[in-house]
């Protein structure tokens, strides 16, 4: 393995829960704005496995949810979420680059937020 994978794999495994939400965000930040580019290229088969990579990450912070600690809150996430989801479906069905920068403001805003609390904690 080389030494950038071991040092990514190191950060991961021993970051805290709230770190790994922030990596999360990141990465799903970092797919959706990749298949943006492989939109305007045409890469249509790149495009469709990036949006899978974003939805997937996205689902992920939806199942992670803590209903009970966060009631209110992983309400108004779960549904937030969900519409970020339903944008990545539509944006993969359709190539809609709309339907994906509404993806992209949410999670880029969701991000900032949990940004904010992490530095505030």
């Amino acid at each position: 393995m080389n030494a950038t994978l071991e040092y990514q794999r190191n950060a991961i495994l021993s970051a805290s829960r709230e770190k790994l939400v922030l990596l999360m965000y990141d990465g799903a930040l970092r797919f959706a704005r990749q298949s943006m580019v492989q939109l305007d290229k045409g890469n249509h088969a790149e495009y469709g496995r990036l949006i899978s990579r974003t939805f997937n990450i996205v689902s992920e912070l939806k199942v992670s949810l803590d209903r009970e600690a966060g009631a209110q809150i992983a309400s108004r996430l779960d549904q937030l979420y969900r519409f970020v989801m339903d944008a990545l479906v539509k944006a993969n069905a359709n190539r809609s680059k709309k339907d994906l920068e509404d993806a992209l403001k949410i999670m880029t805003t969701l991000r900032e937020g949990w940004a904010g609390i992490i530095a505030s904690a």
